[in-house]
């Protein structure tokens, strides 16, 4: 499972109802571009330390979901 569908499970798992994985919503939630969001989950550009802990805070992520979704890549 790549990033991109790893995170937009999280956020249809435990977002709002309004969560619908779309990149919108993600840009919007970590206060940065669609094209910045774009590039992140195409693993064209790092994910910054304060992202994830915005995203994880946001989604309620355990420590191992941290993990899996951006720091274990296969």
């Amino acid at each position: 499972m790549t990033t991109q569908q790893k995170v937009q499970m999280l956020m249809i798992q435990g977002g709002d109802s309004g969560d619908r994985g779309y990149q919108k919503e993600l840009a919007e939630i970590l206060g940065i571009s669609i094209t910045s969001v774009a590039n992140k989950l195409k693993g064209r550009q790092e994910w910054k330390v304060g992202e994830i802990r915005i995203f994880a805070k946001r989604y309620n992520l355990s420590a191992k979901a941290i993990c899996e979704t951006f720091i274990w890549r296969e």
